[in-house]
């Protein structure tokens, strides 16, 4: 879990693309929650780990905006 909370798009940590990169996040959250009980099965937070972590690409920072704006509307 600390792997997945350090590393970031774009800071020279992660060598692969931006695809790579979710694609890689995605299997690691997913181990993380098949080790953990069924109580606790949801990780809480997920998303924000992840806007954490590509905040340096400009364009995700543009959905995310979009996003926030459709969701006001």
């Amino acid at each position: 879990m600390s792997y997945v909370t350090s590393v970031r798009v774009g800071d020279g940590s992660w060598k692969g693309t931006t695809h790579s990169y979710f694609l890689y996040w995605l299997d690691q959250i997913s181990k993380f929650e098949d080790l953990m009980p069924a109580s606790n099965h949801y990780l809480e937070g997920r998303e924000k780990m992840l806007e954490i972590a590509v905040h340096i690409i400009d364009e995700l920072r543009i959905v995310k905006q979009m996003a926030m704006q459709f969701k006001t509307q």
